[in-house]
């Protein structure tokens, strides 16, 4: 089978996965709660971004020029979600849905980075006060306990302000000059952004689904190098966001792929079943 013919049966393929991906978006668009992240992969010898946007039961990806307000609006996604958004540190995700929760494994990657650089205990004991209150939720969830009392709220907030305030006194004492610039960045963002990094009490404690669902563009530009056009990486996503929603409802995705050509009176052919190989 020629590399023209295998572009062609994916092209064709993403387009007749449109109906499909359409009712995904709705989904996602009406769910409470909603994972996204992104990451770059190149195009036509230049970066582009690929964000992904996820419930626990459907998965979207799309392909924009850039990470700007703009293109991010392109996609008809952040710019009609109203419920909450779980996202790494991105502010311009703040300008979409009506809540925010900050993922805290991705925090506490710069509090160990920052440790490093400074030696400063702060970040240690924010570290430590993160996970352990993750495992206390997780505590009362094993016990069928819905909330934390409000007595134990006011105890983790005012712990939390404690570690801040260390913190500042601390980095009041660095010597060196951009490290101690770094550090007050960080300790901004976590005062700035303590609630949506608390978030995580009702809500889930990470963005790891989004950061999974999106390690697969970075392998795939390993192996094969990158995509001549934007419309050509977004045929790959739209496959791929159809074969990481049948995974996650335990569908096989050969069988329905099927399925769903017949019905629509499609000429089936092994070869779709090719295209799908290729990306799962």
């Amino acid at each position: 089978m020629s590399n023209g013919t295998i572009v062609n049966h994916i092209k064709k393929l993403s387009f007749n996965l449109e109906e499909i991906l359409n009712k995904v978006k709705d989904k996602i668009l009406n769910s409470c709660k909603m994972n996204n992240d992104a990451t770059t992969s190149r195009c036509n010898n230049r970066n582009i971004s690929v964000r992904n946007y996820s419930t626990d039961e459907h998965t979207l990806l799309c392909a924009t020029n850039t990470k700007s307000k703009s293109d991010l609006e392109k996609t008809g996604i952040l710019s009609q979600y109203l419920g909450t958004l779980v996202h790494d540190h991105e502010p311009v995700i703040y300008n979409y849905g009506s809540k925010h929760v900050e993922c805290n494994v991705h925090v506490t990657r710069y509090l160990k980075g920052n440790h490093e650089n400074t030696s400063h205990s702060w970040n240690i004991e924010m570290i430590e006060f993160l996970n352990n209150l993750n495992n206390k939720k997780k505590e009362l969830i094993l016990n069928n306990i819905n909330s934390f009392t409000q007595d134990e709220l006011n105890y983790y907030l005012n712990k939390y302000d404690e570690i801040i305030s260390k913190a500042k006194e601390e980095n009041k004492k660095e010597k060196s000059a951009y490290y101690k610039a770094e550090e007050k960045k960080l300790i901004n963002r976590l005062e700035k952004y303590k609630e949506n990094h608390l978030m995580f009490i009702l809500m889930p404690f990470d963005n790891n689904m989004s950061e999974r669902e999106l390690r697969h563009v970075k392998l795939k530009q390993k192996i094969s190098g990158f995509f001549n056009f934007l419309e050509s990486i977004q045929n790959y996503l739209n496959i791929k966001s159809f074969i990481l929603c049948c995974q996650k409802q335990s569908k096989d995705f050969y069988k329905l792929i099927k399925k769903y050509l017949i019905m629509k009176q499609l000429q089936y052919s092994n070869c779709f079943i090719t295209c799908l190989l290729l990306f799962s």
